[in-house]
């Protein structure tokens, strides 16, 4: 039984790209749950992924596999059976 799917995008400083990777995720997926986990970043990332549904915040930097391993938490508890990840900056 499928429960539906997250994009986990895990971000820093990726302030001047977030918004468009998340516009990109909407229009290719618009039922697919947005999940941003900001490590630790010193920019106005965490308020560009405002289009997210929804954005953890880390207070320092911990890597980018802590902030996957927190996103797919994030999306777990969220009910998603299905995670895609994305690289904040459109990349891969």
């Amino acid at each position: 039984m499928t429960t539906g799917a997250a994009c986990v995008i895990p971000a820093f400083e990726a302030a001047a790209g977030i918004g468009a990777v998340i516009a990109g995720v909407r229009a290719a997926a618009p039922t697919v749950t947005v999940v941003v986990v900001d490590d630790g970043s010193t920019d106005d990332t965490a308020r560009a992924a405002g289009a997210a549904d929804v954005v953890l915040r880390f207070p320092r930097n911990t890597g980018k596999g802590a902030a996957l391993r927190a996103g797919f938490a994030e999306a777990a508890r969220r009910g998603c059976d299905r995670v895609v990840t994305l690289d904040a900056d459109g990349q891969h």
